[in-house]
């Protein structure tokens, strides 16, 4: 699927984390590999910037081909989407590991956040729709 224009792409030799807006309201992160915590600092300015621009923001993270997420990196995302949950419409992970699909669904029930994981077909129509396509 064609998110448009990529407005951060952050790697290091481990991990690999892109960023599109295809919609003013919605974000979509494309994340590869292991993700480790010097891969967070770069987003948050970004996810800031747009909380600042948008009244609720929808983030649709396809984590498919993650690997394993540190702790350093899990605990700041989770700290950040916490401060700002009532900012945030729905946060929706594509993820294939079922032991990351229950931390990420305990973390829903942490931060009080609208956070779920759902499966490919889930995450694809539910993300066809938010652009307004048909889910094919």
């Amino acid at each position: 699927m064609d998110f448009g224009r990529t407005i951060l792409d952050v790697k290091n030799d481990k991990g690999h984390v892109r960023l599109y807006r295809p919609k003013h309201e919605l974000v979509v992160a494309v994340s590869e590999g292991f993700i480790t915590r010097d891969l967070w600092p770069p987003q948050q300015p970004v996810y800031e910037q747009i909380l600042a621009e948008v009244p609720r923001l929808s983030l649709y993270r396809d984590a498919w081909n993650v690997r394993s997420v540190e702790g350093e990196y899990r605990e700041a995302s989770q700290g950040f989407v916490k401060q700002h949950r009532e900012r945030f419409g729905e946060i929706l992970f594509l993820q294939r590991s079922a032991v990351i699909a229950l931390a990420i669904n305990a973390a829903a029930l942490f931060t009080r956040a609208p956070l779920s994981a759902v499966d490919q077909r889930t995450f694809e129509a539910k993300l066809s729709q938010a652009l307004g396509r048909k889910a094919a």
